[in-house]
């Protein structure tokens, strides 16, 4: 029970202690922009957690989160609606997510290495779409997105819950989550146990890679 409670108290503990290093920590101002800024890496965050509990890494990320805010953002440009433009991106990284599960089940290489080569493919592709330019003219209503607050409280947070909230009913009651576990502790094992590793070894990176879709959105 201690070891479930100790990264609440450590928690608790760092924000009593920055509050006593700042008076100004704990205002909504503050917590607001902290919100804000870390919102992307907590959501990507949440995608690297059921690839590393899978047994796997993704190094491409970094370069899905470019690609797939590129492709969405070009396509809002270009007139389609903001919907359609959040979708594409999150498509964009879905894609990308599946592309490295498949590769890394089917040619069997470790992770490691087929990311790090799909880092360089898809940071290339990205460079050579956007012509090292950026992405000018786009709805305001996009903004909503990373800038908006619901009730007070920023939008991105809510999206941030609601990603985890999504992830720990993944992990914890469904057939994919507890597959995962399995195969992350030991992968013959659970090969031998008749568990379908490569498709839902590919489904964790798809799943990464769809979060750090959004991140990037």
């Amino acid at each position: 029970m201690l070891q479930r409670l100790l990264p609440f108290l450590s928690l608790i503990a760092l924000f009593v202690g920055l509050s006593v290093a700042s008076p100004y920590f704990l205002t909504g101002t503050n917590l607001s922009s902290v919100a804000r800024q870390t919102a992307v890496i907590n959501i990507m965050a949440l995608g690297m957690t059921l690839v590393i509990v899978a047994g796997g890494i993704d190094l491409s990320v970094g370069a899905i989160l470019a690609f797939a805010g590129l492709v969405g953002t070009r396509a809002m440009e270009s007139g389609l609606p903001i919907p359609v433009g959040i979708g594409i991106g999150l498509a964009a990284g879905f894609c990308w997510g599946l592309a490295n599960g498949v590769l890394a089940v089917r040619l069997k290489i470790a992770p490691f290495i087929v990311t790090l080569g799909t880092l360089g493919i898809i940071r290339g592709l990205a460079l050579l779409y956007s012509g090292g330019l950026p992405v000018v003219g786009l709805p305001k209503g996009f903004s909503f997105l990373g800038e908006g607050a619901l009730l007070g409280v920023p939008f991105a947070l809510y999206l941030v819950v609601l990603c985890a909230l999504l992830t720990h009913l993944i992990l914890q009651y469904s057939k994919l989550g507890r597959y995962a576990y399995a195969i992350g502790s030991n992968r013959e094992a659970a090969l031998y146990a008749g568990i379908p590793v490569g498709f839902h070894t590919a489904s964790v990176y798809a799943i990464c890679g769809m979060l750090t879709g959004l991140a990037g959105m």
